[in-house]
């Protein structure tokens, strides 16, 4: 399930949503720094957007189930947490940039995991087969 959200919201970002943005915005909020590699418009994150979508996702399964996992929700933080950080540090993106795809990332991971407890309600959660 997780790969599916992954990969359906980076396509819904890549070729709708950044298209959007292009047409819609004004170059200064959607073009990268001057510095990044990658030239194309960079309004929203994709990187950000996925990497968020999915912690928002996992922190909720592992907040939100019948006794939290502190050791999951650590590994969670500290994988998902720096991207957005990593971007405007090297430069790919604006904060502006990176901090609406994490916003959006919000609403997304919760969609996310709404779906899956409504429509997969009783799949086995990671942290009942494998403990750190």
């Amino acid at each position: 399930f997780g790969i599916c959200i992954a990969a359906g919201f980076a396509l819904v970002n890549e070729a709708i949503t950044k298209q959007i943005c292009k047409r819609v915005l004004p170059a200064e909020i959607t073009n990268r720094p001057p510095e990044a590699v990658c030239k194309h418009p960079g309004m929203p994150s994709g990187h950000v957007m996925n990497a968020w979508t999915l912690m928002v996702w996992c922190l909720l399964e592992a907040c939100l189930d019948s006794s939290v996992r502190y050791e999951w929700v650590a590994v969670i933080v500290l994988v998902m947490g720096p991207v957005p950080w990593a971007r405007v540090h090297n430069l790919d993106h604006t904060m502006c940039q990176v901090i609406v795809s994490g916003v959006t990332s919000i609403f997304m991971g919760s969609a996310g995991y709404y779906i899956r407890k409504v429509y997969f309600p009783n799949h086995d959660q990671p942290w009942d087969w494998y403990h750190f």
